[in-house]
């Protein structure tokens, strides 16, 4: 018993003298980093220190060759003409004009786009949605209303309305009839 134990602690002192250098190098690495007041990470680049790093800043110019734009009109006006929209003629690669005149073509052929619509009813019976429907086209009929079931329920929603602030204008106007109007996000309709 006794044996193990001078083993155990022969083996811990060779131990602690094997680990004693590397430490004592570490601490005096960290010392030498932290004189200086650099991360260790930046020890070995010295290019900092040198050099301007000012000198070396992306310039703000980008010239390409396929896209120009020429006003038609004087850029600057004289001092007695008002201020007006000036037609621009871009000039750019004819691959370039074909997608867009493709996504001009595809843009027109759309007849459904992102928009908001007012939900002012709904229930479970499907004769009240389709009654409160009549009732809402034939009261604003310049908004189309629109029956429909959503498992489980039956809901009427009016409008076809592109923008947030049309659809809360026409929500204000409907509460008054319908307290429990509330503008929703739907596929609209687009109007040609």
């Amino acid at each position: 018993m006794r044996s193990y134990s001078y083993s155990l602690t022969i083996r811990l002192i060779l131990l602690s003298i094997a680990v004693l250098p590397l430490v004592l190098c570490a601490q005096k690495k960290k010392k030498q980093g932290s004189a200086r007041n650099v991360p260790d990470s930046l020890t070995n680049y010295r290019l900092f220190e040198k050099r301007d790093v000012g000198a070396y800043r992306a310039r703000m110019e980008f010239i390409d060759p396929y896209l120009t734009i020429t006003p038609r009109t004087p850029a600057v006006p004289e001092a007695d003409t008002v201020l007006r929209r000036v037609p621009v003629q871009v000039d750019m690669a004819p691959s370039m004009a074909r997608l867009l005149d493709r996504h001009i073509e595809e843009n027109a052929a759309r007849t459904e786009t992102e928009g908001y619509r007012i939900q002012i009813f709904s229930g479970a019976s499907r004769d009240m949605a389709y009654k409160i429907r009549e009732d809402a086209a034939s009261m604003h009929s310049t908004h189309t209303a629109y029956a429909f079931y959503d498992r489980p329920y039956f809901k009427v929603r009016v409008g076809d309305l592109v923008s947030r602030d049309e659809a809360d204008r026409l929500c204000r106007e409907l509460r008054g009839t319908y307290p429990g109007a509330f503008v929703v996000p739907d596929v609209v309709k687009v109007r040609k």
